[in-house]
């Protein structure tokens, strides 16, 4: 221990110690180091601090939006429930978008089934009739071009008339 403490003591007559440029050293550097890291911590403190304003900024702003928007469904909707009962939906839809309050609209009876635009009917798939279900049940030897030609030719369907696959 005192052999270390000799190195780095201050004495008169000794030529290389390193004690007092060291100890300027560690005087300025600790304080400068414990400053900045103050430092860095307060700017982020204040960044928190400034976050946290603005999400409360930002969320009673919202909820008055919230609020508004709201109240303007309800509105509407109150508005196309009273013409409804005096209008019948085709005009309703053509009154509503002809003004621009509305880009679409569809409208439901009291039941909730949609009356307005009506709902496209699915097509049956009709059924097979005779010569197509001979012509599945063929084997591929030779008949099978035969059926479908016959088929292709007595048919109207422009489909029908020309087949996707060549026997």
């Amino acid at each position: 221990m005192r052999a270390v403490l000799r190195k780095f003591s201050i004495g008169a007559g000794r030529g290389h110690g390193l004690g007092l440029p060291l100890l300027l050293l560690l005087v300025v550097l600790v304080p400068s180091i414990c400053l900045l890291w103050f430092m860095t911590q307060a700017m982020r403190n204040e960044r928190l601090a400034v976050r946290q304003k603005l999400v409360d900024a930002y969320r009673a702003n919202l909820a008055l939006a919230q609020e508004r928007l709201d109240g303007y469904w309800k509105q509407m909707a109150d508005e196309l429930e009273i013409e409804s009962e005096k209008v019948p939906a085709p005009a309703l839809f053509a009154n509503r978008v002809r003004t621009g309050k509305v880009d679409a609209l569809i409208c439901f009876d009291s039941r909730g089934k949609q009356i307005y635009p009506a709902v496209a009917a699915i097509p049956k798939q009709e059924a097979l009739n005779a010569p197509w279900l001979e012509a599945q049940g063929v084997d591929a030897a030779g008949r099978c071009c035969s059926s479908i030609s016959t088929i292709s030719s007595s048919s109207t369907t422009p489909a029908v008339m020309r087949p996707a696959t060549s026997c």
